[in-house]
């Protein structure tokens, strides 16, 4: 009877503290989200799993955030910032989209080179990123809910749960 009680007081010796090391680490430190969807291919894939560590700081052009803002789909989403509070979105006649009236370089990760998608959604540009919100795009335009669409909009940074940092999956791709 004593190795019993032995065997369990070291197995809750090891335990509690590991368990509390790791949940530490998930509340301040990172966090893993998972992709759904296609929205941003070929940057991310459907199933892939992303390391995301919370803002302590700004966030910036380019980051892969996740937001917990509510939408229609009511899940989070993943999403690459293009433009920040003050700034003013517009879109070209061929699509391309403009920040401050200069087309954005997107040509390394838009899928297939389509800037444009061909959808404008809801939005009307010219607009302007209101205060302490960013405005999103999904990398595979062509089929992306984002801030191009009422039922997503801009993103409030207070809900911007962080950037994504790292793709878990077979091949580890950092993003900095």
């Amino acid at each position: 009877m004593k190795k019993i009680n032995e065997l369990f007081y070291e197995l809750v010796s090891v335990l509690v503290p590991a368990i509390t090391v790791i949940a530490i680490l998930f509340t301040f430190c990172f966090r893993m989200v998972g992709v759904s969807g296609d929205s941003m291919d070929n940057t991310l894939a459907d199933g892939d799993w992303l390391l995301v560590m919370p803002y302590y700081g700004e966030p910036d052009y380019g980051d892969i955030i996740i937001s917990t803002q509510e939408n229609s789909r009511h899940e989070n989403i993943v999403k690459r910032i293009v433009a920040m509070e003050g700034d003013v979105v517009d879109r070209a006649e061929d699509g391309t989209f403009l920040r401050n009236g200069e087309a954005l370089d997107e040509t390394a990760y838009i899928i297939n080179g389509d800037v444009s998608g061909n959808r404008y959604g809801s939005a009307t540009f010219p607009l302007t990123v209101p205060e302490n919100c960013v405005f999103v795009l999904g990398d595979n335009r062509p089929i992306s809910l984002d801030s191009r669409y009422s039922d997503i909009g801009f993103i409030q940074e207070d809900y911007l749960l962080g950037k994504a940092i790292c793709r878990v999956s077979s091949d580890w791709n950092i993003y900095e």
